[in-house]
């Protein structure tokens, strides 16, 4: 039998793989390679989902709240798009996002400096003491040196940054919000002045950081006792409770 090989026909299979067949092998590398972001940013995948999550939820309740505060002062409801602008909902949201900061940024500082022998998350009293304060190994001596102050400390700049940001629209939000809260009672709005040293300010940002501060003692010392297997938040299940810093050696 002649092949059309042979006989110089043209053969009727396709030398190219036919175009389905590249779609779906770019299709096949696109959930790979989704796959693999999923896998090595799940941590940050989780938490980034929970806050779209409970901000839907505060948002959905918030807004259903105040309607109902509106309508118990006998005032019309306020729309959806509105709602989101207002001093109320902001403030609620921005209170809570710098009292978050200001704990992660005071924990990054004072983790440089100060000692919980045992924690997971602090440097070893013991390996300090030793080196008197200075670096532990040559390769960070180094890195003093080589590298510049602002990468140096670029950790905490960024969170004391995010901080103050986030502080300066808890201020124009909470003013907002206060002076949304007197028009409903028929009281005149107050300026920026009197709100920054108003009880209500001060009242707000105490009850938000004290919540962050006993959350991250609650950390540190359960750290030294308790164990949670396989997390890089925990030590060693082997490790004692006077071992300190195991996740940062």
């Amino acid at each position: 039998m002649t092949t059309p090989a042979a006989t110089g026909a043209a053969s009727p299979w396709p030398s190219q793989p036919c175009p389905g067949y590249d779609g779906d092998r770019s299709e096949r590398g696109a959930m790979r390679a989704l796959r693999k972001f999923l896998y090595e940013n799940s941590l940050s995948v989780l938490f980034a989902g929970l806050f779209v999550v409970f901000l839907a939820g505060q948002v959905l309740v918030g807004y259903m709240d105040d309607n109902q505060t509106l309508a118990s002062h006998g005032k019309s409801a306020i729309g959806f798009g509105a709602w989101l602008g207002s001093g109320t909902f902001l403030n609620a949201m921005f209170v809570n996002w710098q009292a978050a900061l200001l704990q992660l940024a005071v924990l990054v500082l004072a983790g440089g400096i100060l000692h919980q022998i045992g924690a997971s998350h602090s440097r070893d009293p013991k390996k300090d003491e030793q080196h008197g304060g200075a670096p532990n190994n040559a390769e960070e001596a180094a890195d003093e040196h080589r590298l510049p102050w602002l990468r140096r400390h670029s950790l905490s700049v960024a969170l004391v940054v995010c901080f103050v940001a986030a502080f300066v629209l808890h201020v124009f939000a909470g003013i907002s919000a206060f002076n949304e809260e007197r028009a409903l009672s028929n009281e005149p709005a107050i300026g920026l002045g009197l709100y920054l040293v108003s009880a209500r300010f001060w009242f707000e940002n105490f009850q938000t950081w004290e919540a962050e501060f006993i959350a991250i003692l609650f950390f540190l010392v359960f750290s030294i006792f308790l164990r949670e297997q396989r997390s890089a938040e925990s030590k060693l299940l082997s490790a004692s409770d006077t071992e300190t810093g195991e996740t940062n050696d």
